[in-house]
């Protein structure tokens, strides 16, 4: 992690932090997985398929003030990289907060599994996101990423 600081007289000061710094949280470790279906879906996937790793919230993407984890990211061995965020438990507020994150971060390859019972009836659903019933399944999932994959680099 690094940041730029601004010191009280003007100063401009940079923090660098890393793994080797030996800090340590008084937090004890977060669970594994969010949910069964993030977990189901790893489990399902593996570590890698078809090319594709899958590398549990392997990235932070920050752009200003805002960060974002998404729950996966796909890295191809050609080098593409396409961020996986499975909606579970959603309430109108969390779903505006997505739809916010992904318009911000609407630069890099993102691809949302969101379950049908939250998907209105005369909703269109956009070739970026998913829907499951109570597991995601994965030929969608390669298909969506190989078409991801072909689009060329992202913005």
């Amino acid at each position: 992690m690094e940041a730029e600081l601004a010191t009280p007289r003007g100063w401009k000061a940079r923090l660098t932090l890393s793994d080797k710094d030996g800090l340590r949280s008084h937090l004890p470790p977060p669970e594994a997985f969010d949910s069964t279906v993030e977990e189901r879906f790893a489990t399902k996937f593996g570590a890698e398929r078809e090319g594709w790793k899958l590398d549990r919230e392997g990235e932070v993407v920050c752009e200003g003030q805002t960060a974002f984890v998404p729950d996966f990211v796909f890295r191809h061995a050609d080098g593409t990289e396409v961020l996986f965020e499975i909606v579970g438990f959603w309430t109108p507020e969390y779903l505006a907060h997505k739809r916010e994150i992904y318009r911000r971060f609407r630069s890099r390859r993102i691809l949302m599994a969101v379950p049908g019972s939250s998907i209105r009836e005369d909703a269109q659903i956009p070739e970026d996101v998913l829907v499951y019933k109570s597991a995601i399944k994965l030929e969608p999932v390669l298909a969506a990423l190989e078409r991801l994959r072909s689009q060329g680099k992202p913005k």
